[in-house]
């Protein structure tokens, strides 16, 4: 297993006991928020910020799968999105 599949896997499964209960957990800057409308108007759901430096931001899908997004703060794109979980591939 990658070094980086599995801080995201450990990252994310610590990541329901660290978050509030919003939808939404208050986003660093603008450009976040932008990023979280941009993600919600686009089907995903329960967005909770991970990490502001490396662009993690874990929710859920449309089908309902957990995923950890990976986004470019800068030009607010999403570069990939990961399946937490090894079933949902």
């Amino acid at each position: 297993m990658s070094r980086l599949f599995s801080t995201l896997l450990a990252l994310s499964l610590a990541t329901p006991f660290a978050a509030s209960a919003q939808a939404v957990n208050v986003m660093p800057d603008s450009s976040y928020d932008a990023i979280a409308s941009k993600l919600l108007m686009s089907g995903y759901k329960d967005l909770r910020l991970v990490s502001a430096e490396d662009g993690l931001i874990n929710g859920f899908d449309k089908e309902g799968s957990e995923v950890m997004i990976v986004v470019d703060p800068e030009s607010r794109k999403v570069l990939r999105t990961i399946n937490v979980h090894k079933t949902d591939d």
